[in-house]
């Protein structure tokens, strides 16, 4: 009995300790699980819409400004002031970049030169508009083109200003493709739009277009109005890492598997740089707003949600991701606290269970009959005989 008992109990303890804890181990960590899914998804939607709300903010600033009569007024008078001038390529870029004192990137600085020119008047008159619209809204640059698409007017000034979109080096380009788009629509239809790719103009930096036709009084076309979207404004709209912890990330990315938002994990610049191949993206570009678990592109095992978000017929798919490691740190304290109670309880078990054999053991293996006992003639059975007198 002193060494069955405690053998028996230690047994008993052990197989309700791991019960217990192997119990209490997987309901936390569906639970975890769970709370993730619901955290991930409520982040993924409150994303999508700050992303919803710049593109509505877009289309309605656009919509605005080509129906605005500054615009119509200016599209009239630079396309005056462009027909005035016997070389426009050359005298324009010319005069608004090579003899620009501004350095590039700058050379929206630059009011009017003072060439005496309808178009220096024109420009000193219009510019300091868009330059104020392109500043306050994020866009990259804002373009004005008349029917024939000559592009008679840019905020940024570069490679692509006063050339012909349809006929020149740049009929190539997402530009070219949403100012044909756009030249041939209606007012009462929706802006065009082409997806980010690598525009030479801008020294083969990520651009996408936004253009709308623009109509006079009358109703007579007189051109196209385009933005160049604001990529820091997007990247804006989608990072922040508040609830995803530091091994959180989150981006747009398209059809194609490419990024159209910098990665808030890398130190590059991941637009258009980046191909993710993984499973919450096969799901995402399937139209599928789900949680996922699996390794990501940087080998890190997460939880992932994929929200798809459609602006004008492109497809792009928010993706949001937390790493696993850090979403189960709460599961591995909850294990090590249940180690060290599990230790301490075996042990008072053990202790328990030998007071509890030696105080059953020890009376049982004593001596039935002392030499005094047997003088006063006590006796078991018949193994005695009665002391004498």
């Amino acid at each position: 009995i002193g060494l069955k008992l405690p053998i028996i109990m230690s047994l008993l303890v052990i197989a309700t300790i791991t019960v217990v804890s192997v119990r209490g181990y997987y309901e936390e960590k569906g639970a975890i699980i769970e709370l993730s899914a619901a955290k991930l998804s409520g982040i993924a939607r409150e994303k999508s819409e700050r992303v919803e709300e710049l593109l509505h903010q877009i289309d309605d600033v656009l919509l605005g400004q080509s129906q605005h009569q500054s615009v119509i007024s200016a599209l009239e008078s630079f396309r005056e002031a462009w027909l005035a001038l016997d070389s426009p390529l050359e005298t324009l870029q010319e005069t608004y970049i090579t003899d620009n004192p501004f350095a590039t990137g700058e050379k929206n600085l630059l009011i009017a030169a003072e060439e005496g020119t309808l178009y220096d008047q024109v420009h000193r008159e219009f510019h300091p508009m868009f330059d104020t619209l392109k500043d306050s809204t994020g866009y990259y640059d804002i373009f004005l083109f008349d029917t024939e698409g000559n592009i008679i007017y840019s905020v940024f000034k570069e490679l692509d200003f006063a050339t012909n979109i349809l006929s020149g080096q740049w009929k190539d380009t997402g530009l070219a493709a949403v100012f044909r788009r756009a030249n041939s629509a209606q007012a009462s239809e929706q802006a065009v739009f082409e997806d980010f790719a690598p525009y030479a103009p801008s020294y083969g930096a990520p651009a996408a277009f936004v253009a709308r036709p623009v109509f006079d009084g009358s109703g007579m076309r007189l051109g196209v109005i385009a933005y160049q979207m604001p990529i820091d404004a997007l990247t804006t709209a989608v990072q922040g890492n508040a609830g995803l912890g530091e091994e959180g990330d989150a981006f747009l990315i398209g059809g194609d598997r490419v990024l159209r938002t910098d990665s808030m994990q890398t130190e590059v610049n991941d637009v258009l740089q980046t191909r993710v191949d993984t499973p919450i993206v096969d799901a995402g570009i399937a139209g599928k707003s789900v949680v996922l678990e699996y390794t990501n592109h940087r080998s890190l095992d997460v939880f992932g949600y994929s929200q798809p978000i459609s602006y004008h017929g492109v497809q792009w798919i928010l993706i949001v991701e937390n790493g696993k490691d850090e979403l189960f740190a709460k599961l591995q304290s909850l294990l090590r606290s249940q180690f060290i109670a599990g230790v301490s309880f075996f042990a008072m078990a053990v202790a328990v269970s030998v007071f509890m054999s030696r105080s059953l053991s020890v009376p049982l293996n004593k001596e039935p009959f002392s030499e005094e006992g047997r003088g006063k003639g006590l006796c078991r059975g018949h193994s005695c005989h009665r002391a004498r007198g």
